[in-house]
């Protein structure tokens, strides 16, 4: 809504089936509407660089699986950063990408070549400036039950991620 408000039009699972670049950029999508622009931001998602790794031998997953100390299936190999994907115990595969989180994993891949103790694991942290809005967010993000404090129209508020009555998030 803040992005609609400043007058960004976002359309979402949208295909781009022609671009021709002239006195400005017009796009075809897949659905006959035809764009005129100045700038486009195209999101595709990430395509993590895991050639090498798997090249070696390792498991990958468009990334380089990696356990909470940064081991890959070779033991004595370690992957930090946005290239790595995290293996939970439920083995369900999580990338974070942040530069915390970047920060996060090189520290803990150091602490276990060294063996020694892994930093204590920390609430996952981001944030983002867009227009003059200041986003931060910590923990779980993903959930269905928010409670919020403070006015969100004045930009000044506060979500609360709550599941089963506990804030795992803000």
């Amino acid at each position: 809504a803040r992005h609609q408000q400043a007058g960004v039009r976002v359309l979402l699972n949208s295909a781009i089936e022609h671009a021709e670049a002239g006195e400005c950029l017009s796009l075809m999508l897949q659905n006959g509407e035809t764009l005129l622009a100045d700038v486009m931001v195209y999101g595709i998602g990430i395509v993590a660089n895991d050639t090498l790794a798997r090249e070696a031998g390792l498991e990958t997953a468009n990334g380089i699986i990696v356990d909470s100390a940064c081991t890959t299936a070779a033991p004595d190999i370690f992957a930090a950063g946005d290239v790595a994907i995290t293996r939970k115990p439920d083995g369900s595969l999580v990338r974070m990408e942040s530069w915390e989180n970047a920060n996060f994993q090189a520290q803990i891949a150091a602490a276990a070549m060294l063996n020694l103790p892994l930093p204590e694991k920390t609430p996952d942290w981001f944030w983002t400036d867009q227009f003059n809005d200041n986003l931060q967010f910590v923990g779980e993000m993903q959930g269905e039950s928010w409670f919020i404090r403070g006015n969100s129209d004045a930009h000044k508020a506060i979500w609360f991620n709550l599941q089963n009555g506990v804030i795992v998030g803000a």
